[in-house]
């Protein structure tokens, strides 16, 4: 276990909807001149990694094509819910932790010292959080009948979380095991969290504010709570996942994705870098237009790579000149990067690996 611990925090220190046109030759508008795209297949077919999957992060090192992917998933028949971690290239799974399934959403946080992981409740039982990290898996003390959304720990031992019953960024002192009223921070009770994609310097929010939506984000080199990005009373789709390779010796920028469905029917991909950021209202850059609802996504190489959930479901690659596109046989609802393939995480719970190249 110590073994196992040590390789995965040498990886972090070493970075430290539905609907679309089924016809896949329809024009896509993309950067510049709208162009079409054939709609050849990828080079290499997906691979099936592992099932019943609740949730998922993936973690590249800086070894060409190397990389692990950490999940919680679910075993059907004992009813509980497994933490492991899988090397993608050699294939080694290792079993982390074990515990019950719990109530509200599954969440992994890479913390400093290790993994929190757990579910966040959901107002009728309180949050079942723990922490795996050098010694043995111990429970983390919140109380609190949730939901509650993991942000981030810093290098003090404090976990910091989303409360909705409280309607406050909490902050739980790891060492006592009491909060710590000092760094709490409230935000409004009409908003309610939907979902939280962890990066390696922020944590971004998608929420839903009467009557619309927003993106809030959380950068964790500051405490001065959520920051709101984008707001509309258009659809959101995501935040999408960002998932980069380190550079040595620094942080590497990152970049938050979502996408948002104007009246126009057709889907902005927006983007703004995590460091840093302004705290005004900033909708960011606009990658491209997608004549069809972006269902998940993610950055590979600082391209944009996503999906639209239809029959067929198209994998589409924003270009500087154009948007290539690849009818694939899965739904995926979240996607990461690890160098030259994506980790995708199905609708039907299904983690599978496609390969991909420059020239797709």
């Amino acid at each position: 276990m110590r073994n196992i611990t040590a390789y995965l925090m040498g990886v972090l220190i070493a970075g430290c909807g539905a609907g679309v046109s089924s016809d896949p030759g329809q024009p896509v508008d993309g950067p510049g001149t709208p162009t079409e795209s054939a709609p050849t297949p990828l080079a290499t077919e997906s691979s099936p990694l592992l099932a019943n999957v609740l949730a998922t992060e993936a973690i590249a090192s800086d070894a060409q094509n190397d990389g692990i992917y950490v999940a919680i998933v679910e075993n059907s028949d004992t009813h509980d819910a497994r933490l492991i971690q899988q090397d993608v290239r050699n294939h080694e799974m290792t079993e982390l932790d074990r515990m019950p399934l719990g109530k509200g959403t599954a969440q992994l946080l890479l913390g400093q010292d290790g993994i929190f992981w757990g579910f966040g409740g959901n107002g009728s039982e309180p949050v079942t959080f723990r922490f795996v990290g050098a010694g043995a898996a111990t429970e983390v003390p919140i109380a609190d009948n949730g939901p509650a959304s993991l942000l981030r720990q810093d290098d003090n031992k404090r976990l910091y979380y989303a409360s909705t019953h409280d309607c406050a960024i909490q902050v739980l002192d790891l060492t006592t095991g009491q909060l710590d009223s000092r760094f709490r921070t409230s935000f409004s009770c009409f908003m309610t969290i939907e979902s939280v994609v962890q990066t390696q310097q922020a944590a971004f929010i998608r929420a839903s504010d009467d009557p619309g939506y927003s993106i809030q984000g959380y950068y964790k080199g500051w405490i001065a709570g959520f920051q709101l990005l984008d707001q509309a009373d258009a659809d959101f789709t995501g935040p999408f996942s960002s998932t980069v390779e380190p550079v040595a010796g620094s942080a590497p920028t990152q970049h938050g994705v979502w996408s948002r469905k104007e009246s126009d029917g057709k889907s902005h991909i927006l983007t703004v870098t995590t460091n840093p950021w302004t705290t005004q209202p900033n909708p960011g850059t606009e990658l491209g237009v997608i004549d069809a609802a972006v269902d998940a996504g993610t950055m590979v190489h600082e391209d944009f790579w996503g999906a639209t959930v239809g029959d067929p479901t198209i994998l589409f690659h924003i270009t500087k000149t154009d948007i290539l596109r690849h009818p694939v046989d899965y739904q995926p609802r979240a996607m990461f990067s690890l160098h030259n393939r994506l980790i995708i995480l199905t609708s039907d719970r299904t983690l599978l690996e496609q390969p991909i190249t420059a020239d797709d």
